[in-house]
């Protein structure tokens, strides 16, 4: 492997839209830190594993708010 590996773990979220769409699936963030760290982040996007499967890479200026869901 090259380079260096920063685990990352998945957090079960519903996403909010600005146009209204919720969407639920998985954040990644790493082992040390929130989803708010992940947000507050640099990066403009973040992907999300839908609840089917599928990725949506996210536009962070779109997000109305995310919560974190309880199992």
């Amino acid at each position: 492997m090259r380079g260096h590996y920063i685990p990352k773990i998945a957090v079960p979220v519903s996403v909010a839209l600005r146009r209204g769409v919720i969407m639920r699936g998985d954040a990644f963030v790493l082992a040390t830190d929130r989803v708010l760290d992940m947000l507050n982040g640099p990066a403009a996007f973040f992907p999300l594993r839908l609840d089917d499967g599928g990725i949506r890479l996210v536009a962070k200026r779109e997000v109305n708010w995310v919560s974190p869901l309880r199992d």
